[in-house]
């Protein structure tokens, strides 16, 4: 019960938060080839979406500009 008051309270998601991001940063460190792979594919992955947007919306969703001065 007092757990929980102390929870409510205080800033407890914070200290989670903080402990969750440097367990994340030791378990990167010891595996750097799985990191470097995890980073890539998100980059590549991020860059896919980026590209595919970009024609996606300047095919379909922009109006055709017209060529008439």
């Amino acid at each position: 019960m007092s757990e929980d008051t102390r929870g409510t309270w205080q800033f407890q998601w914070i200290e989670d938060l903080w402990r969750d991001l440097s367990y994340a940063a030791r378990a990167f460190a010891k595996s750097p080839g799985f990191t470097a792979v995890a980073v890539l594919s998100l980059g590549i992955g991020v860059g896919a979406n980026y590209v595919m947007f970009t024609f996606v919306d300047a095919l379909l969703l922009q109006p055709p500009k017209s060529s008439q001065a």
